[in-house]
């Protein structure tokens, strides 16, 4: 059987104690089966007032800087990519739902991962 644990540190006087708050997670989980013990830790908070997008495309020749360009003009908004191969993490200050509808709607759709 699988499952997933987390953590939403936001206190960041907290995060030397990270190994310590997970670790009873972890070992809960561990009685569950013998699935992935993969872990992942969420770094790099925007600003408040922003989103972050982690998207990704199946094409490694998707255009980020076209869909960055076309999203700022389309929604007026501020954008920004970081591009590692086919994913992406976009930030903007445009409202999250307009972004979501944007990329469903958009003649290309990346797979938005998160938000």
């Amino acid at each position: 059987m699988c499952g997933i644990v987390g953590l939403y540190l936001k206190n960041a006087e907290l995060q030397s104690q990270l190994g310590s708050m997970f670790q009873p997670m972890l070992v809960e989980m561990s009685s569950r089966g013998p699935d992935s013990a993969g872990v992942a830790i969420y770094r790099n908070p925007v600003e408040l007032g922003q989103t972050k997008f982690s998207l990704a495309h199946d094409d490694p020749d998707f255009s980020w800087e076209t869909l960055e360009t076309e999203l700022a003009a389309t929604l007026q908004c501020s954008v920004s990519i970081k591009t590692v191969g086919t994913h992406c993490i976009l930030v903007t200050d445009a409202d999250e739902a307009k972004v979501v509808r944007w990329l469903k709607n958009s003649q290309s759709v990346p797979d938005v991962l998160a938000e």
